[in-house]
């Protein structure tokens, strides 16, 4: 058996089922801002439903069976997909500018800049959004340009697209699905805190509640993600218990427009710091911020979520890579085992192909301590393998030395050399062996679309794109 780890302590049972009511007396005494008059009037006919003005407020009975559908639900936000390890990458989120970590330099993000994200990504089996949001593609077609571009350069980065409308839609998960891809494809987020519901994407699914036309491969509700102090209050249980309420309230909602639709719920809550009027990521508070929401969804939902990459430093610098070990490793010894944003800092400003290679080798290191040591129960093996050592003189030769590669980490980018091997050796920085490694990935890249397929999709893309740019 294995000696591991795990992180302890946390909210009480009690906090738990504290924060619950808190959660259920938000639901029926504030509710939630629908600003739809026909929503409202269908709502308002619904059981266990209150309309007061343009809040609707939900019931304990109907937020238990929300969370009872969430807990058994085929996962209709499909957390990992067909292919994935245990441990999970998922990319950037659409970052406004790109890093060379070599140079120095920072730019706005270009559609140029897309494939090779997209390819060095799927290297390392990443499913997720596109981790540049292009600026030199006029804002109509931009969506659906970085979806085209991520299906044609990998097998799934492109992944829960957001959309402006229902030609967005449509279009994006008609060429995801030529691909062959499983979805979702794209993802209306309808949380606005405090306690709103983006009405613009539910128009859209109570406009296709009757018909045949419900879109494959869309999943629709709440990531709520409430700051600390400037978009809900600054105290523990209330600002997480709004999170909770907001996301609850989306995915009820949602369902009982069109019970077809696919639908999630989950929550982040970040720290805002009043000195530079932004939300912050890689704290010490953003940790704990995440490590409750973590417990608290798993009290409500019955499943443990994701953590962040995400810090506030520049990317491959010491600020950076402090916050994103610190919070990966907590979070890791917390039971996550999917990462996000891996490859964005600070925030999601700003992508670095070598950040990509940094985070995973940061990832490694922490599964590699996650899983421990194994424990040799037998103590006359253990006396045997000493006196050994001692005939010999040391234990080189050992069967358990030999067998060093199942217990030691072997990185890929990190050195474990002493100095005067350093000074004697290869003396590019760490940046610089990022960037070899990036390279040889992209190099090494092999998947390509069938060219009937290509044809297909570029046509779908040309249909749909002629006239809005």
């Amino acid at each position: 058996m294995n000696v591991a780890y795990h992180l302890a302590g946390g909210l009480s049972p009690s906090q738990l089922q504290q924060t619950r009511e808190l959660v259920d007396s938000i639901l029926w005494d504030i509710g939630i801002e629908i600003d739809h008059d026909g929503i409202l009037e269908f709502l308002a006919r619904q059981p266990g439903v209150r309309v007061q003005g343009k809040r609707v407020c939900y019931s304990r009975e109907r937020v238990e069976q929300a969370l009872e559908q969430q807990r058994t639900q085929n996962d209709d936000y499909v957390w990992q997909w067909l292919g994935e390890a245990e441990w999970t990458l998922r990319p950037a989120y659409m970052c406004l500018h790109v890093y060379d970590a070599v140079t120095g330099k920072i730019r706005r993000s270009s559609l140029a800049d897309v494939p090779q994200a997209a390819q060095l990504c799927d290297s390392y089996n990443m499913a997720g959004t596109c981790p540049v949001h292009a600026q030199d593609v006029p804002a109509p077609i931009r969506q659906i340009a970085l979806a085209k571009t991520c299906i044609q350069n990998s097998r799934a980065v492109g992944k829960w697209m957001t959309v402006g409308n229902l030609d967005e839609i449509r279009c994006i998960v008609e060429m995801a699905q030529l691909a062959g891809r499983k979805g979702p494809h794209v993802i209306l987020q309808i949380t606005i805190s405090p306690l709103r519901l983006n009405v613009e994407y539910l128009d859209i699914i109570w406009k296709l509640r009757n018909s045949p036309d419900v879109a494959e491969g869309v999943t629709i509700g709440g990531g709520a993600i409430p700051m600390l102090g400037a978009t809900g209050p600054l105290g523990l249980p209330a600002a997480w218990a709004q999170a909770a309420a907001e996301c609850i309230g989306s995915y009820i909602t949602t369902k009982l427009i069109d019970p077809r639709m696919h639908a999630h719920a989950c929550l982040q809550v970040f720290p805002f710091d009043l000195g530079t009027m932004a939300f912050v990521m890689g704290s010490p508070e953003g940790a704990l911020s995440r490590l409750i929401g973590k417990q608290i969804q798993q009290h409500l939902f019955g499943r443990t979520f994701g953590s962040s990459f995400g810090s506030m430093g520049l990317s491959l610098d010491a600020q950076s890579t402090a916050e994103r070990t610190s919070n990966v490793l907590a979070e890791a010894l917390a039971g996550s085992r999917i990462f996000y944003d891996v490859g964005m800092c600070p925030v999601d400003d700003m992508f670095s192909n070598e950040q990509v290679v940094v985070d995973h080798e940061i990832m490694s290191w922490v599964r590699r301590f996650i899983e421990g040591v194994e424990f040799n129960g037998d103590n006359a093996a253990s006396l045997a393998a000493i006196r050994d050592g001692l005939a010999e003189g040391n234990f080189l030769m050992q069967d358990w030395t030999l067998e060093h590669r199942k217990f030691y980490w072997h990185p890929e980018l990190f050195r474990g050399t002493m100095l005067s091997a350093f000074q004697a050796g290869d003396k590019k920085t760490l940046a610089q062996r990022a960037r070899d490694i990036v390279d040889a990935r992209l190099a090494s890249h092999k998947f390509v679309l069938p060219d009937d397929v290509n044809a297909k999709i570029e046509q779908a893309y040309l249909k749909t794109t002629k006239n809005m740019a």
